[in-house]
């Protein structure tokens, strides 16, 4: 008979982790549904816009560095993997556009003050998802 030892980290069991990675998880996906969201809203192709990130951000215009950028951005768009910081970098891109000001729109921020009760930060919450739907 052949036995098999595993060795894991019991410590990724615990409660508290697995509900830390899901709320990760959830929030990459949100980020990265709101970057497809202003891709789409700008007519840009999820190439266009990998092609215009990379060039902004790098002194060289390699064509196959630029595809393989590409193909590693639209994984960045379907990981769940993906770090957030990553996906912050690709809105932060869109929100510095002229494309974003031209239309009038400003980077939006998550303002949270204590001062403020639950009830009405729900409500805030709402009316701003209900601007954000109608745009």
């Amino acid at each position: 008979m052949i036995y098999f030892l595993l060795f894991f980290d019991c410590n990724l069991f615990k409660k508290d982790n697995w509900g830390q990675n899901s709320k990760k998880m959830k929030n990459v996906k949100k980020k990265q549904e709101k970057l497809k969201f202003w891709i789409s809203k700008f007519g840009w192709s999820q190439n266009e816009f990998a092609r215009s990130f990379y060039v902004a951000n790098n002194e060289t215009d390699v064509e196959t560095e630029i595809k393989s950028f590409e193909e590693k951005f639209k994984k960045h768009l379907s990981r769940t993997t993906t770090k957030e910081e990553i996906i912050d970098k690709y809105l932060d891109f869109i929100y510095s556009s002229d494309e974003f000001k031209k239309i009038g729109f400003i980077k939006p921020q998550n303002q949270s003050h204590h001062e403020f009760t639950f009830d009405f930060s729900q409500k805030m919450k709402k009316i701003s998802k209900k601007i954000h739907d109608n745009i």
